[in-house]
């Protein structure tokens, strides 16, 4: 997963989106910024593990 990828997070609420931002926490661990595209949400920011989320088409 990169920049501008399009996904989803796999588990509990919906939230799709745009990839934003990738880095490394202070522990080595890889943190993904997904930018949400829902019309009621858009815009909001949400921290993910990779394995969290799924690439979407």
């Amino acid at each position: 997963m990169k920049i501008g990828d399009k996904v989803e997070k796999t588990k509990g609420y919906r939230w799709p989106g745009v990839i934003v931002s990738d880095f490394t926490t202070l522990k080595g661990e890889r943190r993904l910024i997904v930018e949400c595209t829902v019309t009621e949400v858009a815009g909001a920011l949400h921290i993910y593990n990779p394995e969290q989320l799924r690439l979407l088409d």
